[in-house]
């Protein structure tokens, strides 16, 4: 979009685009249930460790529901090998997994061979919210990539004032009353606070 493109009534429209995509209820639809049934689906599935003195019949195991879920439960399906599934599991929970036995792959296999967890369903039940949380950050860059061109000085000044303008009412004094060129690097943070302020609003008004 060219910066002589972006009018009050265009921005307006864009804001309102990205504000539906961010919609908890579209977001819950659209990633995390697709995601929740590729999980319930594997789980009927009756599975077979397959013989492999290089890896554990666990991550087989949860290499095989990675490829399951990926092929299944992402918005943009990939097909992944055995090998590179198994790959991906480790990465996840090398770079998410954190409790008190430690954190990484290693402290995840501890954790679900002792009595305080459930094995493979345990870790099962971690990748999904680790995917679920993953899809829905990828989500919003996208959403924020979407209307916001970096490059174009105008059209983003014009789409920040639009944005502090709407949600001018939930927002904190000093970010309702500053200039928007003060938030051009922010604008994806900005526009998450102003989606949470909106949905917690929301929440106090329909508890009275």
């Amino acid at each position: 979009m060219s910066s002589t493109g972006c009018s009050r009534k265009k921005c307006e429209q864009i804001l309102d685009r990205m504000l539906a995509l961010l919609d908890d209820d579209y977001i819950h639809t659209t990633i995390d249930l697709p995601l929740e049934r590729a999980s319930q689906d594997f789980a009927r599935i009756k599975y077979t460790a397959r013989e492999d003195p290089r890896n554990s019949p666990l991550l087989a195991q949860l290499g095989a529901y990675v490829q399951h879920v990926y092929a299944h439960g992402l918005r943009s399906p990939r097909e992944l090998s055995m090998h590179q599934a198994e790959t991906e599991a480790v990465f996840l929970l090398e770079r998410f997994y954190q409790a008190q036995t430690g954190r990484g792959y290693e402290a995840a296999l501890l954790d679900a061979a002792s009595g305080e967890a459930e094995g493979a369903d345990y870790l099962r039940a971690f990748l999904l919210d680790v995917l679920k949380q993953e899809e829905r950050r990828k989500h919003v860059r996208w959403v924020a990539d979407y209307g916001f061109d970096s490059q174009d000085w105008e059209q983003s000044q014009a789409l920040l004032a639009v944005l502090v303008e709407r949600f001018r009412e939930v927002l904190p004094a000093d970010l309702a009353e500053a200039r928007p060129e003060r938030f051009a690097d922010y604008f994806p943070q900005l526009l998450l606070m102003c989606v949470g302020a909106r949905a917690e609003l929301r929440t106090m008004v329909f508890r009275r």
